[in-house]
């Protein structure tokens, strides 16, 4: 599976759960992210290791930048000489740049230890914050070289 298949089992997870884009909710969103983190991806490239991210942030009014509240998997390429290239698929959430909502943080892992990483990120106040408000835009977002 290729990092666009794997965005689109994402949108699939998604639109399952009954999320809609229009009117993005967080908590679902954050569900249909853990059952799909949950899933062993072969995404090709040579030797793998994949991650998993919880970003969260504020925005920036006076540079125009938005708030942001991230759910990220990352597949982390290696070519035979080793050269290192990442592909990313997020449930990007995202908010005006005068919104203070309190997030700030970073929390990530690989994907030995899930139940520890949901722990984590449920006890972060950035998540709490995130998740209570209702005035995000959202998409999934594919990055790859």
């Amino acid at each position: 599976m290729n990092v666009e298949d794997a965005a689109a089992y994402l949108r699939q997870l998604l639109a399952d759960a009954g999320f809609d884009p229009a009117r993005p909710d967080p908590v679902l969103a954050w569900q249909a992210f853990q059952r799909f983190v949950s899933v062993p991806i072969e995404s090709g490239g040579g030797r793998e290791c994949e991650e998993i991210w919880f970003e969260a942030g504020d925005g920036d009014p006076t540079k125009g930048w938005p708030g942001y509240f991230d759910f990220v998997r990352m597949f982390n390429q290696y070519s035979e000489t080793d050269a290192c290239w990442h592909e990313m698929v997020t449930a990007h959430f995202d908010c005006p740049p005068d919104a203070r909502l309190g997030l700030r943080g970073s929390i990530h892992a690989d994907l030995n230890d899930l139940p520890a990483f949901f722990q984590a990120v449920e006890g972060a106040a950035a998540f709490r914050a995130g998740q209570a408000f209702s005035g995000w835009s959202f998409e999934v977002r594919v990055d790859s070289p």
